[in-house]
């Protein structure tokens, strides 16, 4: 029983964005999204396929993107694991807390810092932001 709702829990979405992508923009607007359209409509993929070249261009980005992002990901992750596997390097217990300590901790205490500096208010008020704002910036 818990794997068929997890099931559903995973194709449901799945449909609905298939479904809407069948469906006509004006039956969206008038009736919602729903999973089997009221008013089918190819207009969605006749419009990829006429900026096919945008499509392929930001796909061969996206593409180019995760691989050098992975890559090097892999390569300084290497290095730092080589650097923690050594006892004898100088900074090591520098980088043990460093690498163990949550990022999360530095970020929140930069955003305390910061936050209140006044250049940094003045920006924040010319850019019209709040708190909330702020802190997914950080």
């Amino acid at each position: 029983m818990i794997m068929l709702a997890l099931l559903l829990m995973c194709l449901v979405p799945l449909l609905l964005v298939v479904s809407i992508s069948f469906s006509a923009e004006e039956s969206i607007r008038i009736f919602g999204y729903q999973l089997i359209p009221k008013i089918p409509s190819f207009e969605g993929y006749a419009f990829l396929f006429h900026q096919r070249a945008t499509m392929l261009r930001t796909l061969w980005m996206s593409v180019l993107v995760t691989a050098l992002g992975t890559s090097l990901g892999i390569v300084l992750n290497s290095l730092m694991g080589y650097v923690l596997s050594r006892r004898e390097y100088r900074l090591n217990k520098f980088f043990v807390w460093y690498v163990f300590i949550p990022h999360d901790l530095f970020r929140r205490a930069c955003f305390k810092l910061f936050y209140n500096f006044p250049v940094f208010k003045a920006k924040r008020y010319r850019l019209g932001f709040d708190s909330a704002h702020c802190g997914k910036l950080f």
